[in-house]
């Protein structure tokens, strides 16, 4: 009772702050530090539950590959060797199955090649002399583009521009064949002219449309002209 009526001051000073304490709470600072404690505090227990997660997943895998390779510990060293040379058996029998099919596929490759090389060696040799007919070119052009070609035959009709020059040709001198050749001037010495007999060779360009002196379309093939025999 002495120590209180002495120090009631005191006393009562710190009772009011107790209060006031108790009243208000924490300060911002406080409450900040704590949850950063917290959030802390959880970004570890984070961490350490996925390695334990981690650990868990190496130790089962680990205890499968055990597993495994249980039956080899239990068998005998004759037993062993057995199948270390079936093992090997079968892996030299997968490589040389490979191997077969690489070459066999090398093999068909290099036949494919070879029979396009000669195809087109043969056609290179062959030139123009394909054996196309007018026929063809007039039943199925679409066949024939960019084939090579040689007709002989009349020119009906000539239609000089600049530096280009386009012939309606009679092939075989029949009227009822008649294709559109076009050609560049220099292809020729001389002009060519209308009833001018002509060996014509070139490429197939496929059927052309044009509109006929009475008003009706006209389809005929069409050959791009890279040489003339006049």
């Amino acid at each position: 009772m002495k120590f209180l009526k002495k120090n009631w001051k005191y006393v009562l000073t710190a009772a009011v702050a107790l209060i006031i304490g108790l009243l208000f709470g924490p300060t911002q600072g406080q409450l900040d530090e704590v949850n950063a404690e917290s959030t802390n505090l959880e970004k570890k227990l984070t961490t350490e539950t996925d390695t334990v997660a981690s650990l868990k997943k190496e130790n089962e895998d680990l205890q499968a590959k055990v597993d495994e390779a249980a039956p080899w510990f239990k068998l005998s060293d004759e037993e062993k060797k057995q199948k270390e040379a079936e093992a090997k058996e079968a892996e030299e029998k997968r490589k040389a199955e490979e191997k077969a099919k690489e070459e066999a596929e090398a093999k068909k490759k290099a036949e494919e090649e070879a029979k396009e090389k000669a195809e087109a060696e043969a056609k290179e040799k062959q030139g123009y002399d394909t054996g196309i007919t007018y026929d063809q070119l007039a039943r199925t052009p679409d066949d024939y583009v960019g084939e090579k070609v040689k007709f002989s035959g009349k020119v009906v009709q000539v239609m000089e521009g600049d530096g280009i020059t386009q012939i309606r040709f009679a092939v075989g001198d029949d009227y009822d064949t008649i294709l559109l050749g076009e050609f560049d001037a220099s292809v020729v010495d001389s002009r060519v002219l209308e009833d001018d007999e002509l060996t014509i060779y070139g490429t197939s360009g496929g059927v052309i449309t044009y509109e006929s002196t009475m008003g009706g379309n006209i389809t005929i093939p069409s050959m791009a002209i890279d040489k003339i025999d006049q």
